[in-house]
């Protein structure tokens, strides 16, 4: 009967030991460092440099503005502005908090980046992106994730859009290939045109296209996703699971096919 008391004793020596560990080397592994608000006058900061790609993370505010030099200026609460990292791996820009610090309640974070044009962009940890010029380009992959959202309006020959884990994206595009996919409750929700869509929708996503003229679609939904998008020549859907395609006819559609199984629909109207 003494060996219980005796594991359990062994085991809160264990964990005191860490405990004083972790007091001598003033920090701990186990928790974030986690700032309840922000305080004092906000402060700007410039970083200069060139970049391609663009990421923003962990509920940080973005505006991507166009511009002949390339360079991101950061504001914030005096007492939070260090925190904030603006990393440039080889024209791979990514703004977020150190390792370790985590910021609550507050939207006083905002990031300017100003470009000449991206390959690249991705939102994720609740982190939003606003493009506020309009950037026409040969090829651009959106990627949103973990309730981020990105926003504006693009044109690219090569359009790719992935929404998921709840991410979003809104916004108006030009594109001849269009590739959108969205997984885990993503959400994408567009206006505009393509020649070629290519759409994928999972997991009790959606795809809200019905304000797009897409001339050739492909489309596939499954485990409750949902699509809707408009289409002028050809219409190709396939639903499973109790996924649902609706595409809407907004010119002759001379091709349909058309493949349902499992509770899933596919309607062209």
């Amino acid at each position: 009967m003494k060996y219980p008391s005796i594991l359990l004793l062994s085991g809160i020596i264990t964990i005191s030991s860490c405990q004083k560990s972790e007091n001598r080397n003033g920090e701990s592994t186990w928790l974030p460092d986690v700032t309840n608000k922000d305080h004092g006058p906000l402060k700007q900061k410039e970083f200069k440099g060139d970049f391609d790609e663009i990421e923003v993370s962990q509920a940080i505010e973005a505006d991507v503005i166009k511009s002949d030099v390339e360079r991101v200026v950061i504001s914030a609460p005096a007492n939070i502005i260090d925190e904030v990292l603006v990393d440039n791996n080889g024209g791979e820009l990514h703004i977020h908090y150190k390792t370790g610090f985590r910021v609550m309640n507050t939207n006083n974070v905002k990031a300017k980046i100003y470009t000449k044009d991206f390959s690249r962009l991705e939102a994720n940890s609740a982190a939003i992106i606003v493009v506020r010029d309009k950037f026409t380009q040969d090829k651009t992959d959106i990627e949103i994730s973990s309730s981020g959202h990105i926003s504006g309006k693009m044109e690219a020959n090569d359009m790719g859009i992935d929404a998921g884990s709840s991410g979003s994206f809104k916004g108006n595009i030009w594109a001849v290939n269009l590739d959108i996919e969205a997984s885990s409750a993503g959400e994408v929700t567009i206006s505009g045109k393509s020649k070629n869509a290519d759409l994928t929708s999972s997991s009790g996503s959606s795809i809200s296209a019905n304000d797009v003229v897409a001339e050739n679609v492909k489309a596939e939904a499954s485990s409750g996703a949902n699509i809707e998008i408009g289409v002028t020549s050809k219409f190709e859907g396939s639903a499973s699971s109790g996924g649902s395609i609706k595409g809407i006819k907004k010119g002759n559609v001379t091709t349909v096919n058309k493949e349902e199984s499992s509770g899933g629909s596919v309607n062209l109207q």
